[in-house]
């Protein structure tokens, strides 16, 4: 059994004030518009991850194809563990990339490459491989390039 809750106005137009059902609203309408609600809400939720994954994936082909900054770019735009860790150990092989480019100074290829590294660092503070590097790299940074302070 149902409930009905309804609604009765004073019709205006009558002067014997009659009583008139304005609205209806059954139970069962109210259960299946939350249904559809949850449904639409899970549907968003569901493509977002989706598309997510899809970007992951892409990120990967990116970075198998050398093209780091594009791969950064397209996951800078996710909050997620995962994306966070993948981007991490892009800037990590960004940073390798950086420093074997002999084009470049010395000190300047040092000095990206430890800005990258610090990146990755702020990214997955857990990349171990990343911390090693930026130790590294400051402390061969110390020994070439002393400061004169």
């Amino acid at each position: 059994m149902h409930t009905r809750i309804t609604t009765y106005l004073r019709s205006e137009n009558s002067s014997t004030n009659r009583r008139i059902r304005a609205d209806v609203i059954d139970f069962r309408y109210m259960r299946l518009f939350f249904k559809l609600l949850c449904i639409f809400s899970l549907t968003i939720i569901t493509s977002s991850c989706f598309q997510e994954s899809k970007d992951i994936k892409e990120a990967k082909k990116l970075l198998e194809a050398k093209q780091h900054s594009q791969a950064i770019e397209l996951l800078n735009q996710y909050d997620s563990t995962k994306s966070k860790e993948l981007n991490s150990k892009i800037h990590l092989d960004y940073s390798l990339k950086i420093l074997a480019d002999l084009k470049q100074e010395k000190e300047l290829r040092y000095l990206n490459a430890k800005e990258n590294l610090r990146k990755a660092l702020d990214l997955d503070p857990e990349n171990n491989e990343a911390k090693v590097f930026y130790k590294m790299l400051s402390k061969t940074i110390e020994r070439e390039f002393p400061s004169d302070l």
